[in-house]
Parts: C-alpha cells; sequence; structure tokens
C-alpha cells in the first residue's frame, strides 16, 4: 500500500495510489480516497476477488509482462496491473485495451494518463500501450454496441440491431468490428493475463480461440454475466488444463421473464484460471491453497 493517500479534488484514490476520475461513473464527478484494503471492494469498480486474482497473475508473471483487457472500459484492470507490476520491477509491460465502444476509448489513455503511464503509442522506457477498437467474439466481423450513456457500464453488443439490448432496454446502436482472441493475440508468444468483462460473449469467444489460449495464456480472469455461462466455462476450461483458483457466481433476477438469462444479471460474478501449462511450477500459493 502506499504510505499517503490523500484528498485530490475529482479523483477516487485507492491504497495502490491509483488514481480513477469520479466523472467516468457520475456527470458530477465527486472526490474520495480510501487507505485501507478493498475489503469487500474498493468502493467504485473493483471487487477484492479480482483484485488479489490480479496480484497473483502479476506476481507470477515473467519480466517481461503481457496483459490484455477485453472489454476494457477504461482500463482499470491494466492500469492496476501496471501499478503491481512496476513495484515488482519487470524489465518491460505491454499492456492492450480492447474496447467496443467509440465513446470510451478516450477514457482508457485519460486513465494512462492519471496514472503516469505513457498513452497508446507513446515512447516510455519500460511501458508501452495500445488500444484496439473492436469488440471481442468467436469470430471476424460486425456486431452493434449500445448503451444508455457514457455512465452506462453494462452496455454490450448483439449480432442484430433491434433497438433493443439483451437487457431488454431500448437504446442507440453502432456497428463495431469483432475479432476473436486469435487474431488479437496473432503475434503474441505469451500472455501472462487477460482479463475478461465482455457481457455475455465471453463462453462463445474463449472455446472458438481455447486452442490459441491454451498455448499463449498464462491466466484469465473473467467477469461473468450469467450463471448459464459459469457452468459452461467450468466445464470448458476444467476439461482442458485449465484450474479454477477462485470463483464468485453473479447474481440475477429469478423472476425475470427476459428471454436471455444474461440480461437478469444484475452483479457481475467472478472466475480466475490458471493454465497448467504455462503458470510457473514453483509458484508458492498462499498458506492453505492448495492447486
Amino acid at each position: 500500500m502506499e504510505p499517503s493517500i490523500e484528498l485530490e479534488a475529482g479523483f477516487h484514490k485507492d491504497c495502490y495510489g491509483i488514481r480513477t476520475k469520479c466523472t467516468f461513473f457520475r456527470p458530477e464527478g465527486g472526490t474520495a480516497a480510501y487507505k485501507t484494503l478493498p475489503f469487500p471492494d474498493n468502493q467504485f469498480y473493483g471487487e477484492m476477488v479480482e483484485i488479489l486474482a490480479t496480484c497473483f497473475a502479476v506476481e507470477a508473471g515473467s519480466d517481461n509482462m503481457v496483459v490484455y483487457e477485453c472489454g476494457a472500459g477504461f482500463a482499470p484492470w491494466l492500469v492496476m496491473s501496471a501499478n503491481f507490476a512496476l513495484k515488482r520491477g519487470v524489465e518491460s509491460l505491454k499492456l492492450v485495451a480492447v474496447e467496443a465502444d467509440p465513446e470510451r476509448l478516450p477514457l482508457i489513455n485519460d486513465h494512462f494518463r492519471s496514472n503516469s503511464l505513457p498513452e497508446a503509442g507513446q515512447a516510455h522506457d519500460v511501458v508501452s500501450t495500445k488500444i484496439v477498437h473492436a469488440a471481442v467474439s468467436d469470430s471476424v466481423g460486425e456486431l452493434h454496441f449500445s448503451a444508455q450513456s457514457i455512465h452506462d457500464w453494462g452496455g454490450g453488443v448483439s449480432s442484430s440491431d433491434t433497438g433493443t439490448d439483451y437487457r431488454g432496454m431500448h437504446a442507440a446502436t453502432v456497428s463495431v468490428p469483432a475479432l476473436p482472441i486469435d487474431t488479437l493475440l496473432k503475434d503474441e508468444k505469451v500472455v501472462d493475463l487477460i482479463h475478461f468483462d465482455i457481457q455475455g460473449f465471453e463462453f462463445k469467444s474463449i472455446a472458438a480461440s481455447l486452442e490459441t489460449m491454451n498455448e499463449k495464456v498464462r491466466s484469465i480472469i473473467i467477469g461473468t454475466h450469467s450463471r448459464v455461462i459459469e457452468g459452461q466455462l467450468i466445464d470448458l476450461l476444467r476439461q482442458n488444463g485449465w484450474v479454477l483458483i477462485v470463483e464468485k457466481p453473479c447474481k440475477f433476477h429469478p423472476s425475470s421473464r427476459l428471454p436471455d438469462v444474461t440480461g437478469a444479471t444484475y452483479f457481475d460474478g467472478t472466475q480466475f484460471w490458471i493454465n497448467e501449462r504455462l503458470w510457473p511450477a514453483d509458484y508458492v500459493w498462499s498458506e492453505g491453497r492448495e492447486v
């Protein structure tokens, strides 16, 4: 933790020293500073389960780390990974943000700047950053993104432009490119961590590119958006050499009549998986954990 966390107008600051603009979540902004560990969450966007998973992934990562955030939003998990990795003393760090919403793309560089990281394409001695405008899916193509506003963090993509999103909400849509994980990682040798928050596309995207993930990806944190998807992921990954380290089921409205149960989910779940083929064999887990 940082030894001194002081209030700073317009920012949420956590115990690690990460600065997040409050206007990302509410138009009127705000100011907050938290000096304590983020349990059960950081009172803004991240739960302890995701933060701990990020800690594990960075601690077990390579000296030349590569981290992707799919469904990046303003790239909070890239910035948190960078905060931990730079404190660890990595030789190099590559951060790749993949985001479908064109209106959110400027927020990524904004968040990088707020935390003394280079904007996409800027030179830096240790860190390189990249932004990819795309939805993550199971194939190359085009999808339709919709959200109520820049402050609607539940927006997502669909295969058709119906004017109604997966939550049954009416919203304008914009066509966005769709890319599979295979394509995104084609030039990578090893990726230390991928964080997914892709609003119901997590299973189909991972299943379609599983061979690439088996070969290249050391660990994944998945934001889950239905109980059905959670079960599909557990079945798929357990049978393919992945180990589920920690998980927290999502919460949904059981009385919802929406045709897609994903739209009934009101609180995302989390799964943290490691790839037995690539995770360091000598990694020492905290006392009491067996893998």
